[in-house]
């Protein structure tokens, strides 16, 4: 009721295109219901000016309008408003509700019954006039109503209750339950859009849910919207003030410094605005690059270049801890992943869980468009794809929203040289022998990175300042040294004096400690203690953030010290700093770091085993030895989860390089994972034993061999699947090294793979031995046809009796393998072959299996061309059908180059006759003439 004994009010809003005869009988049932009569005015329906084109004034002015009705004289007497709001209708009472609120009157509209209501927009508008545009997913609209909404906290106030239609074909279930499901909302099942609203007596289910709503004492109704799905990520732009050019400048070599432009980069960001262009929920992309290349420069380029239209940054580590599956963005968002593989957990549940949200049975789907760009180096390639791709609840929607087989790679640049005119110019000096400095480059850095050529002019500026610099003297080593040695005498040694604490030697290694744990959190405003007396400075909060704003070139949180970047010169600096303390002092420092801060120590040591293996950087006495000591370090007593994921990266990339070393480390992790007896730390293991078996399966087979059954033994005793599924991929590793030196002991390693997946029924350890197989196969086709064709046939079993698509597959993998021997050795038993991959194709109905039975017909017509002109043109006939029925373009351009071998093995013996098949195909199958025309062409 309303204010003294009046009755509250009922106002009907439609939407888009509709009039007061939206609503149909609604009214007046409403007022002949007893209940509801002596409850609520039923007023006549609010009309506003709309059409089916979307023409008409935006949602935002309607909202005013509206409120400006209810404003007045009729209406000033109801303190309590009611609205039953149809499709946009429900924006519009949204927005007028949410003004009514944060104006300066008293809140009366405080009910809304939404019918069938884009509360996230509507994938259908298509944008013609002002409403239109208003009620697109991503529009301006639709993410000031969302933000405001969560920002007024407007739910608290405002009761919003939705009622979706069975079969709405306008608006989305997911949107018309603003995005979040739960048991409140009202479901109609035998409604649509239109007839939701249009109640044909007093027992409709629509009148129910109204009347019900009306009459309810106190109900919490449906939250529209959960402030916390609303509220956006924290997305940084690391900038830093516009750095002079001076070579005094202590963040210069910063990327946020943006000291330097940005040259040679035109085609990646031509491909990167590509990138972010298109309608597409979700789509991501690596780029991949080594340390020095420009990876977090060319990203932070193309998030200011696109901040009018998209909320961009890089997202910081504590912002990856979120509920992706439902977090809702508001506006275009473009998610930059620096160090994307440090965190693979977390990184890996943010890509699955915005990627299940482009499938089509997806509860939430996105309201704006999402783009992730993920930085690595080349080598964190391999924890990408088996950490985070493949490890996932949605790797299908994420394969298919990525650019996984075309990274975008980081290489030299085209023209390094603008680099150093650029520098040049700004110190004001003439600029040096174009050819030689060039020369010095590639010297220094193979790759051309703008790293080295910065650091490379720098050096040179500062050298020709006591004469001409000798390019001969520089050095990887030695560059490093001058830029840290510059950073000390007019930086860290002024600023540690001039605070009174010295010449800052513990300062000095707090920053390498720092930097060595990839960032170090203070305990309650303390740096974590040590066991050696003064190795670290006591933390003074009035002195300290200064001083290491002056030692890093950035300003710190008052939480943390930060790392010294850029991260070549980081690693530089803390080999360099470690090599000078005692082993004790090391390990200490060594220890903190695992325990404060155990991902970024490994994600450190990780970046460092990749320079060690691709960069001279450690050219001066000791850099290697330290290197070495640090990454193969024993176990530690905090962070040994952390430790044993950099294990497996450290097994899979120098074990060739070190192999005594990384074979202790394996046994480290043995015995770490066997006294914790974890399944986390077993299963880290038995990847670094995979990782292992590829450089010893060659070097050592009986060790090789020796490990396999260990990893058997491992398997077996704790019973898991991750555990047999990693001795599978061993055992296939393995197979491979075998199946040419011991064609004997590979088929039983095969056998063994064939036993376990038996035993165990699980699709993973079929896939790998069929994978196996396959490989095995391609040895045994030349060698021992007899026992080839019966491995296939084992093969063709096993896919028979599984019935899954990805053992069909490779059976047809191996079976267009064996063909290729079997073609001019058995024609005959080629073509039986041939046969039966189309029986197997036309049973399964599978464009993999066709494609397959298309490249092996094209390999056997090569062979009959000559032998067998008339057998070679049935066989182009068939393989015309199959492309022409199918439709499948790839079929068509395979059947277009047989047939292009085609006319130039006939095309002068037999002209006429050429001429005659030309045209018959080109009226049978004219697609495939289309794909013909098109190869003759290019």
């Amino acid at each position: 009721m309303g204010r003294s004994g009046t009755k509250s009010l009922v106002v009907f809003v439609h939407g888009r295109g509709g009039d007061r005869q939206t609503w149909g009988k609604f009214p007046e049932l409403l007022r002949a219901d007893q209940e509801v009569a002596q409850r609520f005015e039923i007023a006549e329906p609010y009309e506003y000016a709309t059409n089916l084109a979307g023409a008409g004034p935006g949602i935002d002015e309607l909202a005013r309008c509206f409120l400006g009705h209810l404003d007045t004289p009729q209406f000033q007497q109801y303190n309590m408003i009611v609205v039953f709001a149809h499709s946009m209708g429900g924006l519009l009472a949204r927005r007028a509700a949410l003004n009514e609120l944060q104006g300066p009157g008293a809140l009366r509209l405080r009910r809304i019954l939404a019918f069938a209501t884009p509360h996230l927009g509507s994938a259908l508008s298509p944008r013609l006039g002002n409403q239109d545009r208003d009620l697109a997913i991503g529009s301006d609209f639709m993410s000031r109503l969302g933000r405001d909404w969560a920002e007024a906290e407007a739910d608290r106030h405002i009761e919003v209750r939705h009622v979706v239609a069975g079969g709405d074909g306008v608006v989305g279930e997911w949107s018309s339950t603003a995005g979040f499901r739960n048991r409140d909302f009202d479901f109609v099942a035998e409604a649509d859009h239109r007839s939701l609203v249009k109640p044909v007596d007093r027992f409709s289910a629509s009148f129910e849910r109204a009347r019900s709503f009306l009459l309810a004492q106190n109900q919490p109704g449906h939250r529209a919207v959960e402030k916390k799905h609303y509220e956006q990520p924290y997305l940084r732009l690391p900038l830093l003030a516009p750095a002079a050019w001076s070579t005094e400048n202590a963040s210069r070599l910063y990327f946020g410094s943006r000291s330097v432009p940005l040259f040679g980069r035109e085609g990646e960001l031509q491909r990167l605005g590509s990138f972010l262009s298109g309608a597409d929920p979700l789509r991501w992309l690596v780029i991949q690059g080594p340390g020095g290349a420009g990876k977090s420069r060319l990203a932070l380029e193309l998030c200011l270049s696109q901040r009018e239209g998209w909320y961009a940054g890089f997202l910081p580590d504590a912002e990856r801890e979120r509920d992706w599956l439902r977090w809702q963005p508001l506006v275009p968002t473009l998610i930059v992943l620096d160090y994307a593989t440090k965190d693979s957990a977390r990184t890996r549940t943010l890509l699955h869980a915005l990627a299940s949200r482009t499938m089509p049975e997806a509860l939430y789907p996105l309201a704006c468009p999402v783009r992730v760009l993920l930085l690595l180096r080349e080598a964190d390639e391999r924890s990408l794809l088996e950490d985070i791709v493949a490890r996932g609840d949605a790797e299908h929607a994420l394969r298919q929203t990525g650019e996984l087989k075309r990274p975008m790679k980081l290489g030299a640049l085209s023209d390094p040289w603008p680099l150093f005119e650029a520098a040049y110019q700004a110190a004001h000096r003439s600029l040096p022998e174009r050819a030689h400095t060039l020369q010095a480059l590639a010297r220094l850095d193979a790759q051309e990175r703008p790293l080295f050529a910065l650091m490379l002019a720098d050096a040179m500026i500062l050298a020709s300042s006591k004469g001409s610099p000798e390019l001969q003297s520089f050095d990887t080593g030695l560059l490093m040294d001058e830029v840290i040695r510059r950073w000390r005498t007019k930086f860290w040694r002024p600023a540690c004096e001039a605070a009174g604490l010295g010449s800052g030697r513990a300062e000095e290694t707090l920053l390498a400690l720092a930097t060595l744990s990839g960032g170090l959190p203070l305990q309650h405003g303390r740096v974590p203690e040590v066991p050696i007396p003064g190795l670290l400075p006591s933390w003074n909060p009035h002195l300290h953030p200064d001083l290491f704003a002056a030692m890093t070139g950035r300003e710190p949180p008052r939480t943390e010290v930060l790392p010294l970047e850029p991260d070549l010169v980081g690693e530089h600096f803390v080999l360099s700093e470690l090599s000078q303390k005692s082993t004790a002092e090391c390990q200490a420092l060594m220890a903190v770091a695992w325990r404060a801060n155990p991902l970024g120590s490994a994600a450190f040591l990780d970046r460092l085993s990749q320079t060690l293996r691709q960069d001279s950087l450690f050219e001066y006495q000791g850099g290697a030895r330290t290197a070495m000591a640090l990454l193969f370090q024993a176990p530690p007593d905090s962070g040994t989860l952390a430790w044993a994921l950099l294990g497996v990266n450290l097994l899979a990339r120098l074990s060739a390089q070190f192999p005594t070393e990384t074979w202790q480390l394996a046994r480290h992790m043995h015995q770490v994972a066997r006294v914790a007896d974890e399944a986390a730390l077993w299963e880290q293991w038995a990847k670094g034993a995979v990782n292992l078996l590829n450089d010893l399966g060659s070097r050592d087979p009986q060790a090789a061999r020796a490990l396999l059954d260990e990893m058997a033994q491992a398997a077996k005793a704790r019973d898991e699947a991750a555990l047999w599924e990693q001795r599978a991929k061993g055992a296939f590793n393995l197979l491979n090294d075998l199946r040419s030196r011991d064609p004997q002991a590979a088929r039983a390693l095969l056998d063994e793979m064939a036993q376990a997946a038996k035993a165990r029924d699980e699709a993973a350890l079929w896939e790998l031995w069929a994978q196996a197989a396959v490989n095995l196969l391609n040895d045994l086709g030349s060698r021992d046809p007899q026992a080839a064709r019966a491995l296939l046939d084992e093969m063709a079993q096993a896919a028979k009796a599984r019935d899954e698509a990805a053992l069909w597959e490779l059976w047809a993998q191996a079976a267009v393998n064996l063909l290729n021997d079997l073609g001019s050795r058995d024609p005959q038993a080629a073509r039986a072959l041939l046969d039966e991959m189309a029986q197997a194709a036309k049973a399964r109905d599978e464009a993999a299996l066709w494609e397959q039975w298309a490249q092996a017909a094209f390999n056997l017509l090569n062979d009959l061309r000559s032998r067998d002109p008339q057998a070679a043109r049935a066989l182009l006939e068939e393989m015309a059908r199959v492309a022409e029925s199918r439709d499948e373009i790839v079929l068509q351009e395979i059947w277009a180059v047989g047939a292009r071998n085609f006319i130039a093995e006939f095309g002068q013996t037999g002209p006429e006759l050429l001429e005659s098949h030309l045209v018959d195909w080109g009226r049978r199958y004219p697609k495939c003439m289309e794909a013909l025309i098109r190869l003759m062409k290019g």
